[in-house]
């Protein structure tokens, strides 16, 4: 078909033609915004979240395998931070006849324009310390499934994050900026309970996703002749209310119209705009080793007793770093606990 010709599904060569067109428009509208324009990230998750969403009739950030972006994102191969942006539909008409089907480049003008006028998604799109994005594309009348998976570029591992007799170790450069301090250094560990499928009812009715549960932070350890204070810390969270779809039960009828569909997504919505402030308390877990300097590091910590604690699921590792004046993470790293088949 010609790019875009209405009801028949892309070529390979229309999807790079798609994909190039929406790097350019996400390019133009971070111009327009004063900030740096992104590369095309090669990492695949964007695309397979994209035809996984087709081929299941789903829409979201989860897939039917349960799996959120930063883990897809990190059993493809990446190692940085990755932060996700989704346009689909999740009911799927056999009959086309009450349709104006746009052409797929016609429905990405509209999700861009969507995006934009979403203060998170636009957030997303317009963050300075992105470097690239993974874009996703795929196509089934009468509409396309968009993914954006904004990335950074700030580290790369010698050692890729591997917990392995309770220790975790990670070794590495940091580049473009980014530097892990022994002073100001920590990492957060965040947790998933183990994977379950999910049906296209849990996903029809949620929104946005989290990191998981906040469950410890390693730091440096401490200098000589003194000592921490504290052995955990209390911070205020201030987040959105996502609903979870491990929380819907798993036979609840998935949309069987348009209309069922956008209420679906509406009420998510709703509940997710709902903001939340609430106390987290973890512990700190000190590092046997910390190494770094003004671009390498070395990290390992005893993490066995959290292990213990939590179990199987999944364990991302968010490494965060000083970039200029800010301090943002810049690896997220998902650890399976027992290993995917």
């Amino acid at each position: 078909m010609s790019e875009g010709q209405r009801g028949v599904a892309l070529t390979q060569s229309e999807r790079d033609s798609l994909v190039d067109y929406a790097l350019t428009l996400i390019n133009q509208a971070r111009s327009d915004a004063g900030v740096n324009e992104l590369t095309l990230d090669t990492n695949p998750a964007a695309q397979s979240h994209a035809e996984q969403s087709r081929d299941a009739c789903t829409r979201g950030h989860w897939g039917t395998d349960g799996m959120k972006p930063y883990m897809r994102y990190t059993l493809a191969g990446g190692e940085q931070y990755a932060s996700e942006n989704v346009f689909a539909i999740d009911f799927c008409p056999e009959d086309l006849s009450n349709y104006d089907l746009e052409t797929p480049r016609e429905q990405i003008d509209f999700a861009m324009d969507r995006f934009l006028n979403s203060p998170g998604h636009r957030q997303n799109i317009l963050d300075p310390h992105h470097r690239k994005v993974g874009i996703g594309i795929t196509y089934r009348a009468p509409t396309i499934w968009f993914v954006q998976l904004f990335v950074g570029d700030y580290v790369e591992y010698q050692t890729k994050p591997t917990i392995d007799s309770g220790i975790l170790t990670l070794s590495g450069r940091t580049k473009n900026g980014a530097h892990v301090s022994s002073d100001t250094g920590t990492i957060a560990i965040y947790y998933d309970p183990p994977l379950e499928p999910l049906t296209r009812g849990q996903l029809s009715r949620t929104y946005c996703y989290s990191n998981g549960l906040a469950i410890a932070g390693i730091r440096p350890p401490p200098g000589d002749d003194w000592s921490y204070a504290e052995d955990e810390t209390t911070i205020d969270v201030d987040s959105l209310q996502c609903p979870d779809p491990y929380d819907i039960p798993s036979d609840i009828p998935p949309p069987m119209s348009g209309d069922e569909a956008h209420n679906n997504w509406q009420q998510a919505l709703d509940t997710s705009r709902d903001r939340a402030t609430h106390q987290l308390t973890y512990p700190w877990i000190t590092a046997d080793e910390w190494t770094s300097d003004s671009e390498n590091f070395t990290i390992s910590a005893d993490i066995s007793k959290l292990l213990a604690q939590h179990g199987d699921g999944v364990y991302t590792i968010l490494l965060w770093a000083d970039i200029n004046s800010d301090r943002i993470p810049i690896s997220e790293y998902s650890i399976f606990i027992p290993p995917l088949p």
